[in-house]
């Protein structure tokens, strides 16, 4: 069995949720795959030391990983969708560790 990393606490907020659903489904879901679990070349976002708020933002807003092809999404995408996305990546995590107990 896999042994993951404690993910960020889960949010409940179902609004930004959903939101950050359909804004991941449509913004993200091509290259990190259905329910942000990869896709064998890109890593599980799930379990992603990136998911603390800071570097999250670092990466999606500021494009930190930009040289390592993870464009900056400042163009597209606001600072609470970001947020959102973030938000919904982590209530994923939280059914992957809870569907595995």
């Amino acid at each position: 069995m896999v042994q993951h990393p404690e993910p960020p606490p889960a949010p409940d907020d179902d609004a930004t949720l959903h939101q950050g659903k359909l804004l991941y489904q449509s913004n993200c879901l091509g290259c990190h795959g259905d329910s942000a679990q990869g896709n064998n070349v890109l890593p599980d976002l799930r379990f992603s030391p990136m998911l603390e708020e800071t570097a999250w933002k670092s990466v999606v807003l500021d494009g930190a990983l930009n040289a390592r092809g993870m464009i900056s999404f400042a163009p597209f995408l606001q600072p609470a969708e970001v947020a959102a996305i973030r938000a919904y990546v982590i209530s994923e995590a939280h059914k992957e560790l809870g569907a595995g107990s």
